[in-house]
């Protein structure tokens, strides 16, 4: 730690100066500050949209399973219509019952081909296809809050990361500042 011949302090002193010191701290905070401010933000923010998206996904297949649960219901009551209108030959149950076909067809898209005949067992199968069809929009839909979540986890290890970084700058900014009445001590 020898001056040298010009009289000059050593590199190291001048890179050590208080001032040095202080503007690197404060500029490591503004870092920090930034970091947390726009990036850790900016992050937050899309995961409030994945969130928002997820809720609709589950709100769609708890759709589904209601459908699923009142087609159920809907081939009990066809069904015992069935087995009345059988006894009664009531015209009104045939028209129900084609009725409850066509919305299937409709709403679900299943391909039922033509029935002739729409006795119990072929009731029954129809429901059956169309349950089975509601399970695969389901599963679908469910393969999209999958992929939803594993980008939600991707994000939240980005922000801890993030913060992690932040942090250590906040904590080594504030290390040299303070650091600068060490210098004048010594």
């Amino acid at each position: 730690m020898t001056t040298d011949t010009s009289g000059m302090k050593p590199v190291w002193k001048k890179l050590l100066a208080p001032w040095v010191l202080v503007m690197t701290g404060i500029l490591f905070n503004i870092l920090s500050a930034v970091i947390t401010n726009y990036f850790i933000s900016v992050n937050h923010a899309h995961l409030s949209q994945l969130e928002e998206q997820g809720q609709r996904i589950d709100a769609r297949i708890n759709n589904y399973w209601q459908d699923r649960q009142n087609i159920e219901r809907k081939l009990e009551f066809i069904l015992l219509l069935q087995q009345q209108g059988k006894q009664t030959h009531d015209p009104f149950v045939e028209q129900y019952i084609d009725s409850f076909i066509a919305s299937i067809r409709q709403q679900y898209k299943v391909n039922l081909g033509e029935q002739q005949t729409l006795d119990s067992q072929t009731i029954i199968n129809i429901v059956k296809k169309t349950q089975e069809q509601i399970v695969n929009d389901i599963d679908e839909v469910y393969f999209d809050k999958l992929t939803l979540e594993k980008e939600k986890t991707i994000i939240l290890g980005i922000n801890s990361r993030l913060m992690s970084i932040a942090l250590f700058l906040q904590v080594l900014g504030l290390i040299l500042v303070l650091g600068k009445d060490f210098q004048r001590k010594h």
